[in-house]
């Protein structure tokens, strides 16, 4: 096992992410584009706030062009392999897989956010405009998947996960792609207000990224890994209309059981076995 080219995908992959995160800063050189995105172009009517969300989806899907153009060129150029290394193509068994890791997201919320009340945690839910609900509703599908979900998916388990997965054994690759994603999170804001609860938010994404690796695995598609992922900071976005707490408990919590399910689907699935590929994935790109 070369140990140089396993480091090089592993770099690459996580400067990959953060340019494609902070692409659509580039938007704001765009003249014109601040006042849209604020709504306030034409008023801040319907019309200035379906303006408004259209700016903020195309910022959103720079993260995604970014990411889908970088993996295309590294998939051809470094790996000298296909598009279909990718496993990008919407196949049945995919997307039904991508629905259901959305739906388990919820679930994993829901019980999480329940056992924080129960042990007597309760947070304040954000105030919401009666007639701008959509609004919200649009920003937290953006963010989750053109933002998040999608771009990262492509990087870490859509083309890492099959880069590495050639240079070492699947586990190895597993492994790789999980703790250096998690890990990254380091830098992450997601309510921490010192060093150790950094630590303890590391929970979250280890444990989700296990099981998006997991299903990228066992339904030989990267939107299965794509619905674990945008399904997750959905749930998380969402929280916050319910009376959850945002604390060390809930994300052990949330991040233990995505762990759990990362391990159902390693049993029931055997996702290192040697698996037939869907017959869709043969076809070009």
């Amino acid at each position: 096992m070369k140990v140089l080219p396993i480091i090089l995908r592993v770099v690459i992959a996580a400067v990959l992410m953060f340019a494609a995160s902070f692409s659509g800063m580039l938007t704001q050189f765009i003249p014109g584009y601040e006042s849209i995105l604020a709504g306030t172009a034409v008023g801040r009517n319907t019309t200035g706030l379906l303006l408004a969300c259209g700016a903020m989806l195309i910022q959103f899907a720079c993260a995604t062009a970014v990411a889908y153009v970088g993996v295309r060129l590294l998939t051809r150029y470094l790996d000298h392999q296909p598009p279909t290394m990718l496993k990008l193509r919407p196949t049945k068994t995919g997307m039904l897989w991508f629905v259901a890791m959305i739906g388990v997201a919820m679930v994993i919320l829901l019980i999480a956010g329940g056992v924080t009340i129960l042990l007597g945690t309760t947070g304040e839910p954000l105030a919401q405009h009666g007639d701008q609900w959509w609004v919200t509703l649009i920003a937290v599908l953006g963010m989750a998947f053109l933002l998040q979900g999608i771009p990262e998916e492509l990087v870490w388990r859509g083309w890492l996960l099959s880069s590495l997965g050639a240079k070492t054994t699947m586990r190895w690759s597993v492994g790789l792609s999980v703790i250096v994603f998690g890990t990254l999170h380091l830098t992450s804001n997601g309510g921490q207000s010192n060093a150790i609860e950094h630590v303890i938010y590391l929970v979250m994404p280890l444990g989700f990224a296990y099981a998006a690796a997991m299903a990228r695995l066992a339904a030989d598609s990267t939107w299965a890994a794509i619905g674990v992922h945008g399904g997750y900071h959905t749930a998380m976005l969402l929280a916050n209309v319910l009376p959850i707490n945002n604390s060390p408990t809930l994300w052990v919590l949330i991040g233990a059981l995505w762990f759990a399910v990362g391990l159902a689907i390693r049993a029931w699935r055997r996702p290192f076995a040697p698996a037939q590929s869907d017959p869709q994935e043969s076809a070009p790109a």
